[in-house]
């Protein structure tokens, strides 16, 4: 489903206007008037694509995913976000940064 849901600190409401590519299990990072939702799955199709939304509609970005993946972890905000690991279908530590309106670009981590 593409469908959205708000909190108002009490309730949740639904919005009309939900993501323009359903999917489940995307990445999201952002506030409720700033947000971005970024990958996930509508299968069998593994999705790149990047969502913002504007606390009112979701506007698909021509910057997309380098990675299509779902279910990784997201963070940060809609000016300044990652998205970490996920399923392409397999498992993968893929990295990517979000800096604004630009494309994502995948970073490698190292630990030690």
């Amino acid at each position: 489903t593409g469908a959205t849901e708000e909190y108002n600190g009490a309730t949740w409401a639904s919005n009309p206007t939900g993501l323009n590519t359903a999917r489940r299990g995307p990445g999201s990072a952002g506030t409720q008037t700033a947000a971005l939702a970024f990958g996930g799955q509508n299968p069998p199709t593994i999705l790149s694509a990047t969502e913002l939304y504007d606390g009112t509609s979701w506007t698909t970005s021509p910057a997309s995913l380098s990675t299509a993946r779902g279910r990784g972890a997201g963070a940060g905000t809609q000016t300044s976000a990652l998205y970490a690991g996920g399923e392409t279908p397999s498992y993968t530590a893929a990295t990517e940064e979000w800096t604004g309106a630009g494309s994502p670009q995948t970073k490698t981590i190292t630990a030690s």
